[in-house]
């Protein structure tokens, strides 16, 4: 389950020698930035400002026509206090049950540049939890507890598989989010949906957390690593394993048939 290093230098060492294009988007971007760390932008400003993002951001990506997602997407375009941005600039299409966000690599990778928390190369940011906890949610952690290697996918450039879940404080969450990481070409595809099964709790592995609250952040790492490993060892296995597997497959079959 954990993914394997080899294959991940060497698509590391493939995107690292081939650059993305330029961006106007990100150019526009930073000029809004720059402006707003002078002064913060006027109400109207900055509705202009989100206005020519947005219409940068979809000439870039182009049209996004992928099964179970309609419509044009709604621009999640964050950074314009001036502060940089929070969350991954990007489409985002689906609800809270099946959501699908559609960037550039381009945008993806500055994304990347901006936020010390992240790996710089795209296969291995693909691994980090907080990836997911700052394009996918809104104020929660998120926690991987079992990997999915897809194996090379027709269509399909990088991709990774995670089931996991999104919490403000961890305890006794069980897996119930399946996470797809794709790269095809120019575009990063991060889509999240609901798992099937969800696990029942193990009351087993509640012994974890130990007989009290954590007395510091590190103990409430180590705690939570610990009911992890107990929980991916009882279900990230058998049928469940498969069972998830054909989920993050069928999301990538769905990207790869994308227009």
């Amino acid at each position: 389950m954990i993914a394997r290093p080899v294959l991940l230098l060497s698509l590391a060492t493939a995107f690292a020698s081939d650059p993305p294009a330029s961006s106007a988007f990100l150019v526009a971007r930073s000029g809004f930035q720059a402006s707003a760390r002078k002064a913060p932008l006027a109400p109207a400003a900055a509705d202009s400002a989100r206005a020519k993002l947005t219409e940068l951001l979809r000439a870039e990506i182009g049209p996004v026509q992928v099964a179970g997602f309609a419509g044009p997407g709604e621009a999640i375009l964050t950074g314009l206090d001036g502060n940089g941005p929070d969350r991954l600039d990007a489409l985002r299409f689906g609800d809270s049950a099946h959501a699908l966000l559609v960037t550039t690599r381009a945008v993806f990778e500055s994304f990347l540049a901006a936020r010390k928390e992240l790996p710089k190369v795209i296969p291995k940011s693909a691994q980090a939890n907080a990836l997911y906890a700052l394009s996918l949610s809104e104020g929660e952690a998120f926690a991987n507890f079992v990997r999915i290697l897809p194996g090379r996918q027709p269509g399909i450039d990088f991709s990774l598989g995670s089931v996991g879940a999104f919490a403000k404080e961890f305890r006794d969450q069980m897996p119930d989010r399946v996470i797809v990481f794709a790269q095809v070409g120019d575009r990063i595809y991060l889509a999240e949906t609901s798992a099937n099964p969800v696990p029942e709790r193990i009351p087993s592995c509640d012994e974890a957390w130990g007989t009290g609250p954590a007395k510091s952040a590190g103990e409430s790492k180590v705690q939570l690593r610990r009911y992890q490993d107990c929980v991916r060892d009882h279900v990230g296995k058998g049928e469940n394993l498969v069972a998830w597997k054909a989920q993050v497959l069928e999301v990538l079959g769905k990207i790869a048939g994308a227009k």
